[in-house]
């Protein structure tokens, strides 16, 4: 009866061992450089940032991380390769690391807003020479 028993205690641990061990994915998140405080709204992540902006993908896990992956919009998933500059606009940057056992992390999503520094540029010289015009013709 001992036997049946340890047998028992011994293949439950096993598997709760085993399910402990899956349960515990890697974790991706999204990082820019200059560092930019994100804003939460509703659970979703907001970077409103520059053009020179870069944007990186930290992974970890213990097991170590064999892969990262990462898409910007409706684009496939490609390896990351290093920090990412965006082109200015609206942009959804979705990265995703596995780690050396096969496991994968949950999607990490955010969204970007990505001005162009030199619109802004443009605009204030052409509004500095407005009013200069309007105040000389006034």
């Amino acid at each position: 009866m001992k036997r049946i028993l340890f047998v028992i205690m011994s293949i439950a641990l096993f598997f709760y061992v085993n399910a402990s061990a899956q349960s515990a994915l890697p974790q991706a998140s999204i990082v820019t450089t200059p560092s930019i405080v994100p804003k939460v709204k509703g659970g979703q992540i907001y970077y409103n940032a520059l053009q020179e902006t870069q944007f990186m993908v930290c992974a970890e896990d213990p097991a170590g991380i064999s892969s990262i992956l990462v898409k910007i919009d409706s684009q496939e998933f490609i390896p990351y390769t290093g920090p990412m500059t965006i082109p200015a606009g609206k942009h959804i940057i979705t990265a995703k690391a596995q780690n050396t056992t096969g496991l994968w992390s949950n999607e990490c999503k955010v969204n970007v807003s990505i001005k162009d520094r030199r619109t802004g540029v443009v605009i204030g010289w052409c509004s500095l020479f407005f009013l200069i015009v309007a105040h000389l013709a006034g």
